[in-house]
């Protein structure tokens, strides 16, 4: 990055937060089951303001509850899900905030879901892998050897709340830390890495061009199903 765009980044970086609206979490209850056959498939999802449903009226419709659906379709099972969700988490939040939350909790999978705060916070590799490692360490401290799906990064590049250069710069900086958790999860037990979902347009975000809309939340659901399903 030549270091005499940096004033321009920093700009527009201002400019976004400035005229982004702020939007409520989703309402109404952060868990809920998807009728089907038995046993029960428990689904833990956690992370970042994604998780916490903004965008979504509620959170049936927003990412938990849409992976919860796309998850029940795929294998005819029962599905219980729980969102805990921090707008605003990195990884670092993310483990010391929402990690205490699994305490008592069983499940069948955990899907964490993190990454813009982290590129937009121009967090090191180094660091991110770090506190990924340990926030799996956590969860697993909680619920043993449960199965973990981690998101990789929404693409940055592809939100239309950003101008051109920034998204371009934070684009670069969610692919480079996806790249991370590729190679990272082949070192870690019973995690698997879902590389960050492709073919965002317009209609897969909500009236503030940041977060996911309802079609946003039940595509990306969908494809994380995939990752969840043995099938």
């Amino acid at each position: 990055m030549n270091p005499l765009l940096l004033p321009v980044l920093f700009a527009q970086g201002m400019w976004v937060r400035q005229i982004t609206p702020r939007l409520p979490d989703a309402s109404g209850p952060n868990e809920g089951i998807v009728a089907g056959s038995r046993p029960v498939f428990r689904l833990i999802m956690l992370g970042e303001s994604t998780v916490a449903g903004i965008g979504a009226p509620t959170h049936d419709l927003a990412l938990t509850g849409q992976t919860a659906k796309a998850l029940a379709q795929r294998t005819r099972r029962a599905v219980q899900w729980l969102a805990l969700g921090r707008s605003g988490a990195n990884a670092r939040v993310a483990l010391a905030e929402l990690t205490p939350r699994l305490a008592g909790r069983r499940a069948d999978a955990v899907v964490i879901a993190l990454g813009v705060n982290d590129s937009t916070g121009l967090i090191s590799v180094e660091r991110w892998k770090k506190d990924i490692s340990q926030l799996a360490g956590a969860v697993r401290n909680h619920l043993t050897d449960v199965k973990i799906v981690i998101s990789g990064p929404p693409p940055l590049e592809c939100f239309p709340a950003f101008p051109g250069l920034l998204r371009n710069f934070l684009g670069a900086r969610s692919r480079l830390l996806d790249q991370a958790l590729s190679q990272l999860a082949p070192t870690l037990q019973n995690i698997v890495h879902a590389p960050m979902i492709k073919g965002l347009n317009d209609r897969h975000f909500c009236e503030d061009k940041f977060h996911p809309s309802v079609t946003g939340y039940a595509t990306w659901g969908e494809y994380l199903s995939r990752y969840l399903s043995d099938e």
